[in-house]
């Protein structure tokens, strides 16, 4: 028992291993927090943690949602983001890099009376996970990958990845920035993870890919 026991703590511990303050959400039922948007007025995004916080309040009662939570813990890729309807009840909760683009994990949909109407998992068209991504970058010395706000306060030079649709498959761009002006362009299989295409230069959406 013991063993068993064992076993699912190191499975547990495991999957969280390369995922810096990676967040955690689940299917339960919460309200938005109002306190905060005082805070916010009164003391700026930063919460005593470190974590940025943003909440956008929309001005069309019969629009849906009605309030978006973004919230970063500092030192981080990700930024979990919850979605409110207009009474405070959760509507939506996901993460998302730190770009605020990108889907992970698990995605939880729920209907005003707070009932869980449906869940996503983002992971299952991309099975090359951004851990993965993160792993590769690390092998090929790519670095400057930005951590916590960095919609607040982007850096330059920074290393650009993004999770796209390419030819009805998804992949992963990468595009290595250097010191030196230069970028260094990845293009990744979402599925195997094999690189597609690796090249010099400076890459727009309308370029081909090989």
């Amino acid at each position: 028992m013991k063993r068993v026991v064992f076993f699912i703590f190191f499975i547990l511990l495991f999957s969280h291993c390369g995922r810096p303050n990676y967040p955690k959400i689940d299917a339960s039922f919460e309200r938005l927090d109002t306190s905060l948007l005082a805070y916010i007025d009164e003391q700026g995004h930063f919460l005593p943690d470190g974590s940025y916080i943003e909440i956008e309040e929309r001005e069309n009662t019969e629009e849906k949602p009605y309030y978006i939570c973004y919230r970063t813990p500092s030192n981080s890729y990700y930024t979990v983001i919850k979605e409110y309807y207009h009474n405070g009840n959760i509507y939506r909760k996901y993460i998302s890099l730190n770009t605020r683009n990108n889907l992970f994990n698990t995605d939880y949909y729920f209907k005003e009376n707070g009932e869980i109407e449906k869940i996503v998992n983002h992971d299952i068209e991309c099975p090359f996970t951004f851990d993965k991504i993160l792993t590769f970058c690390k092998k090929k010395g790519i670095s400057n990958i930005p951590k916590g706000a960095i919609n607040y306060t982007l850096p330059k030079n920074t290393t650009t990845i993004l999770k796209m649709s390419y030819k009805e498959n998804t992949i992963w761009f990468i595009e290595w920035k250097k010191t030196n002006g230069s970028s260094e362009l990845f293009f990744i299989d979402g599925n195997t993870g094999k690189l597609i295409e690796h090249r010099h230069g400076y890459w727009s959406f309308g370029d081909r890919i090989n």
